[in-house]
């Protein structure tokens, strides 16, 4: 059920979240995927995700911020040929962390405190600015985004993917308070209730393609001189 006060619902939300990581951190989730998912993060044995390579430059460091990372960043730096550097943050670190303490799980990459509402120490640091599935259970995701933008370097980008109008699919539950949905123009719409706005005209000195029905991929290219 929509509710009206975003902020009131996600502090309501942040127990069910915590309570899913625990469940995945212990081993006890139902759900075999889930739990695979999570060890292949844990030992780093995923790799690098393929439609991010194409962001990548050899020679030098490549700067990767990943936004609502969760207690891991889903981003292996295991490619051949690259040198990567990830900071992975989340607005609940601090309780994952002490999750993963609890549990005697060691990250290779650890998730420290941030949100995407607020990324003023991290303006122009990034190449690629990343958030998988997690922005759109953001108290402010239009906010986020123009932060996400600042994070960028000169020439970087920003990169979504996400399940498409999540929090309608699950009734509003938990963190899930907004909608991203990608439309036939190639704009993604962020909504809730019977509020809709536009990436593209939010974001009117930018690049945004956005495409996928039931999974959508955004891509975002600011203006170089954001962050400056």
């Amino acid at each position: 059920m929509v509710t009206t006060n975003v902020d009131e619902a996600w502090q309501a939300g942040v127990p069910h979240e915590i309570a899913f990581w625990e469940a995945v951190i212990s081993g006890k989730h139902p759900k075999e995927a889930i739990r695979q998912e999570f060890a292949n993060r844990r030992d780093g044995l995923g790799q690098f995700p393929r439609p991010l390579t194409k962001y990548l430059r050899r020679g030098v460091v490549n700067r990767i911020l990943d936004v609502g990372s969760g207690p891991i960043s889903s981003i292996s730096p295991n490619i051949s040929g690259f040198e990567i550097e990830i900071v992975a943050i989340d607005p609940l670190a601090d309780q994952y962390n002490d999750l993963m303490a609890k549990h005697r799980v060691g990250p290779k990459i650890p998730t420290i405190s941030g949100q995407a509402e607020d990324l003023s120490r991290y303006v122009g640091q990034f190449d690629l600015v990343h958030s998988r599935n997690a922005l759109d259970h953001s108290r402010a995701p239009l906010h986020g985004l123009r932060e996400m933008c600042r994070a960028c370097k000169p020439g970087g980008a920003v990169w979504l993917a996400g399940h498409s109008n999540e929090a309608l699919c699950t009734n509003y539950k938990g963190l899930h308070q907004w909608n991203f949905m990608p439309v036939d123009s190639g704009d993604l719409v962020v909504w809730r209730e019977n509020d809709f706005r536009s990436v593209r005209k939010l974001l009117a000195d930018a690049t945004v393609t956005a495409c996928g029905s039931v999974w959508y991929e955004v891509e975002i290219r600011p203006k170089p001189a954001t962050g400056r």
